[in-house]
């Protein structure tokens, strides 16, 4: 019986052999993966390099059954990057690294995620010397000095890995002076020189002994002469104007000693144009010029070649909204001009305001619904286009404040109540003053016209420019039908009545303020301006005053709106 068992699991055993000899056979045919090949070609082991330096590392790896498929290289066992394709190349930028030596190796992994190091390479890096720099900063190169004149010799010596210990100044290869500490500034005295040219350079020598030489800058002595004076009369420094705007310029070039031969004028460090004979005046074309600020400045050279600079005049050009009119800032004569007005228009006083932006039109029943979410206007011509009425001074402050929050801008106005506090030197919208206002209807800084009305002078010319009850009755006109004044501001004449800021004061022009005035502390009235379509032509002139209660609204009352120029 156990003779039985024994060859009944022998025979199991010979039959599973059997069968998985069969079943396996596809597994003793598979080959092996051979491991990437990997080496460092560059840099060579032992090789130095300064620190800065950028060390180009190229790199060789193979797989002759498969693919490399990624290259890592470690700096001192730390990796520094991993390279996924051919070739294997890396630039390893040693700024960073201190002196000293570093071990490189690359490990190459391929496909069969077999992985072979290469044999680290050795590099030393080492702190290497920059020379110095240097060069002479003034006088320029071509400059030209009065015999006696002290010539300011500016000097920027600078070293990158250490310190300049001297600068030596040469004049005609001749050592003048040496110096030891910065600034690296010398005055010369050219008082024993004689008149030629003289050539400066500079040489500066650093910690480690190794120096560098400055361009030559060759310069001039002439016997002395007085130089001409040049200044820029108009415009004035500082002064606003909005892009598109022609301004002129007045230069005023003289010498006492001979004659100006030529003025030049720069904007920005850029000569755009040269004068050679009087009147040294120039119109600056600003159609295609950008907002910002822009730095004039005029050199007049004299017969003897001398030049002189005149002081810097800042011009600011801003973009204007189309609907508004830019106001250059000025001076002119208010009050009644002809003696045919009333008593208060007295006595005509000068008075100087900044620039300032003015709406061209007043502000409409549309614009008034959509901001304030009403038309107060009903009976006395309504329509989009028509301005709008029935609003009293605050209404007018409040639409302002809300204009000015809905456009970013800082509000003028604080409202409590019936106190109002003013700011003007926020950048948001407001009523003009009442000087703004008459300035802007004479025609800013072409109030010289002198006209009795806003745009024209004889009444025969009224209804060119002004709704009046000559020529309308039964409400208000469009804004913007009539012809506009001479800085295309509408209806300044007539259609309604416009609120100012002012406070009014029958005496106020006998103590007003000559620059900006804004009109009286308190009063129980506010000034209005402009006539209306309800109006007789002696109320439509630019010099008549009106005035009623700042809670009280008129069929014939609306405003317009200003801005501070920044």
């Amino acid at each position: 019986m156990l003779k039985k068992f024994l060859w009944i699991l022998l025979s199991i055993v010979v039959m599973g052999g059997v069968l998985t000899s069969c079943n396996d056979d596809s597994s003793s045919t598979e080959p092996s993966n051979e491991a990437p090949i990997v080496s460092i070609d560059s840099p060579t082991d032992g090789s130095s390099f300064a620190i800065g330096e950028t060390v180009s590392i190229e790199i060789t790896a193979t797989d002759n059954d498969g693919t490399v498929e990624n290259v890592d290289l470690y700096v001192n066992e730390t990796m520094v990057t991993s390279l996924t394709s051919s070739p294997f190349n890396y630039d390893w930028n040693t700024a960073d690294f201190e002196e000293g030596t570093y071990s490189l190796k690359v490990v190459a992994k391929d496909n069969g995620d077999l992985t072979t190091e290469s044999n680290e390479v050795a590099v030393t890096l080492t702190p290497s010397n920059e020379a110095p720099v240097v060069s002479i900063d003034s006088p320029t190169d071509g400059s030209s000095f009065a015999i006696g004149e002290t010539v300011s010799i500016g000097i920027t010596a600078t070293d990158n890995d250490g310190t300049v210990d001297q600068v030596d100044l040469y004049v005609n290869e001749t050592m003048v002076t040496s110096l030891t500490s910065s600034p690296f500034n010398y005055d010369w005295n050219t008082a024993d020189f004689e008149e030629g040219s003289y050539s400066l350079k500079a040489i500066a020598t650093d910690n480690d002994g190794e120096s560098t030489e400055s361009s030559m800058v060759n310069i001039t002595l002439i016997v002395p002469n007085e130089a001409p004076v040049v200044f820029i009369d108009s415009p004035a420094n500082g002064t606003t104007f909005a892009v598109g705007s022609m301004v002129s310029f007045e230069i005023n070039a003289t010498d006492n000693d001979g004659m100006v031969e030529k003025v030049d004028l720069y904007l920005n460090d850029e000569m755009v144009t040269s004068f050679t004979n009087l009147p040294f005046n120039y119109n600056w074309d600003t159609a295609n010029a950008e907002e910002g600020e822009y730095i004039f400045k005029a050199i007049a050279t004299d017969d003897d070649g001398e030049s002189t600079e005149s002081s810097e005049v800042s011009i600011n050009l801003i973009v204007v909204d189309d609907k508004m009119a830019f106001v250059q800032g000025g001076t002119f004569l208010m009050g009644d001009h002809f003696n045919e007005g009333e008593a208060h228009e007295l006595p005509v006083h000068e008075v100087s305001v900044n620039s300032f932006l003015m709406s061209k039109y007043e502000v409409t029943q549309q614009s008034y619904t959509e901001l304030i979410g009403y038309n107060p206007a009903n009976g006395w011509g309504v329509g989009d286009n028509r301005p709008v009425y029935y609003v009293t001074w605050f209404d007018a402050l409040n639409y302002c404040n809300k204009l000015s929050e809905v456009e970013g801008l800082e509000k003028v106005y604080t409202i409590s109540g019936t106190t109002v506090t003013v700011d003007f030197t926020k950048n948001g919208y407001r009523l003009p003053t009442e000087a703004e206002w008459e300035y802007a209807a004479r025609g800013g800084i072409y109030n010289g016209d002198d006209y009795r009305y806003a745009g024209c002078h004889e009444i025969d010319d009224l209804s060119d420019y002004c709704w009046y009850n000559g020529n309308t009755s039964g409400g208000c006109s469009e804004v913007g039908t009539k012809l506009p004044n001479q800085l295309g501001i509408y209806d300044m004449s007539g259609n309604v009545w416009e609120w100012c800021w002012d406070r009014y004061d029958p005496n106020y022009y006998s103590n007003s303020p000559s620059d900006n005035p804004t009109g009286p502390e308190t009063g129980n009235f506010c000034v209005l301006r402009s006539g209306s379509w309800l109006s007789f032509p002696k109320f439509q002139t630019v010099a008549y005053r009106n005035w009623i209660s700042p809670n009280e609204v008129l069929s014939h009352t609306g405003f317009r709106v200003a801005r501070t120029v920044k």
